[in-house]
């Protein structure tokens, strides 16, 4: 309010190495109850950032809408999110079930889904041995606005009775994308997270590690970056391609496989604005199969164009997809398949011979 905040959030800067003014560690996994001092912040903040982005999705360019399956109140649907999940089962402490971790449940439009924010960092361990800083998700926008979005992608890519259909590696890695993209996206927009021409600045989850790679790379690392943060777990710089698919994170895995297709969501920002992007994106959900794979839903937001725009930015799209590997020859066998072929063509002109 004006006089400021209701309540006053207590610092604990001095229970590990890497709190600090920036980045506020907000209990002590070393004292019992210790995020007690915080419950009233922390529960009022996670409402009040799960509140905002409600109205941010549901306004243009998104659509987000309780007609388009989003969580009303007055639909008998609003997100049930439970802060500090889990903080007090082990006399105080979290137990190894509720930490470094957050998620959210999602069924069908007409059941309230739930989301859980936890704590950070694990009691009785390093720095070196868990290194997460000692805070909670209800403090970090990038973690609680990731678990928020995961409802958007299963209220939009669903099967005839209203069910998530993001089931397979490819498609649940497109569900880690999507929270990591829409996330970041929102934070850039307002002037929280800054992103320059300069390459690497954008991370999901930052606020956890001090500033650190919460992925293995930032999301907007055009494939030809050389900056620090855009190398990847092997030394390769640059962003990442179709066919790293199943090494970014050293074998196929949802969070790690997906930052192909979350960078390059970020380059069709780059490219084509907030704006216009983020309608393409999201309408492209709305258009795609069930399960898809990253090339059924390549082709929904070619489709999401023609819809909305009359294909004003199929060239641009279709360069952007194939300098990432996804472009008219790139194959997949469906959404299971872990070894996508790659292929850098753009589309051929109408009138290209075949032979």
């Amino acid at each position: 309010n004006a006089a400021g905040a209701t309540f006053p959030l207590v610092h604990f800067n001095g229970a590990l190495a890497g709190c600090s003014s920036s980045y506020v560690c907000t209990w002590n996994p070393a004292t019992k109850d210790s995020w007690r001092k915080n419950r009233d912040a922390d529960a009022a903040n996670a409402f009040y950032l799960a509140n905002t982005y409600h109205d941010y999705l549901a306004a243009a360019p998104f659509g987000f809408t309780a007609q388009a399956g989003n969580f009303e109140k007055s639909d008998g649907d609003p997100v049930l999110l439970q802060a500090l999940d889990g903080a007090n089962t082990a006399g105080g402490l979290p137990d190894a079930n509720h930490i470094d971790n957050a998620n959210m449940s999602t069924p069908p439009d007409g059941t309230p889904p739930t989301m859980q924010m936890y704590l950070w960092h694990q009691p009785g361990t390093t720095t070196s041995q868990d290194p997460f800083i000692p805070m909670s998700g209800g403090f970090d926008a990038s973690i609680l606005l990731h678990e928020y979005t995961h409802g958007l992608s299963n209220r939009l890519v669903v099967d005839p009775t209203g069910v998530s259909t993001l089931n397979s590696i490819q498609a649940g890695s497109m569900g880690e994308a999507w929270s990591d993209y829409y996330a970041m996206d929102y934070l850039v927009t307002k002037g929280f997270v800054t992103d320059t021409a300069k390459a690497g600045e954008v991370l999901e989850g930052a606020y956890t590690l001090a500033g650190g790679l919460f992925r293995t790379e930032a999301i907007d690392c055009p494939v030809t970056a050389t900056a620090t943060n855009c190398s990847g777990i092997d030394g390769v710089k640059g962003g990442y391609t179709y066919g790293d698919f199943p090494t970014i994170g050293g074998t196929p895995e949802v969070h790690s496989s997906g930052e192909v297709w979350a960078q390059t969501l970020w380059d069709l920002r780059a490219a084509l604005g907030h704006n216009a992007a983020d309608a393409i994106i999201t309408q492209g959900m709305t258009l795609s199969p069930a399960d898809p794979s990253m090339l059924d839903m390549r082709n929904a937001i070619l489709k999401a164009d023609e819809v909305v725009y009359g294909n004003a930015h199929v060239s641009k799209i279709w360069k952007i997809f194939a300098n990432r590997g996804m472009g008219w020859f790139a194959g997949a066998t469906n959404s299971g398949d872990s070894y996508p072929a790659e292929d850098f063509h753009v589309r051929p002109a109408a009138q290209t011979p075949r032979t």
